[in-house]
């Protein structure tokens, strides 16, 4: 299900190490404790997408596969999409949804519900222009 979360404050920071250290504070705050080599990772996946930040976690229970990505988004005021995924997934109709036969209708999955609200944004911001 798609969720949005908005920063608590502005932040501007004059490095990249200066962001991730006021973001791994910002975890500490938040009673999160994660190694920094985890961190600087999932920064830098998110970083060099041109152009949509996708990221998948994969790890056991507990480990704070969830943890991470929202406070990231909380920090940075950044939309957040978490979708758990399922072991029996086996094909792209998991994540992209299917169309049913029955009803004549495609039933999409929230990941593209959210990606089509994105398509709809993006235009009405261009046409305003």
């Amino acid at each position: 299900m798609p969720i949005k979360l908005e920063a608590n404050q502005s932040r501007n920071f004059a490095s990249e190490n200066e962001f991730l250290a006021a973001f791994r504070k910002y975890l500490s705050d938040k009673g999160l404790i994660f190694p920094e080599r985890i961190v600087n990772a999932f920064h830098t996946s998110l970083k060099v997408q041109d152009i949509s930040a996708l990221v998948i976690l994969a790890g056991i229970s507990g480990t704070g596969k969830s943890e991470l990505p929202q406070a990231y988004a909380e920090f940075v005021g950044a939309p957040l999409v978490m979708l758990p995924v399922q072991p029996r997934w086996d094909s792209p109709q998991d994540l992209q949804g299917f169309y049913n036969y029955i009803e004549k209708k495609y039933k999409p999955t929230d990941l593209m519900k959210y990606l089509y609200s994105g398509v709809q944004s993006y235009e009405v911001q261009y046409h305003e222009l």
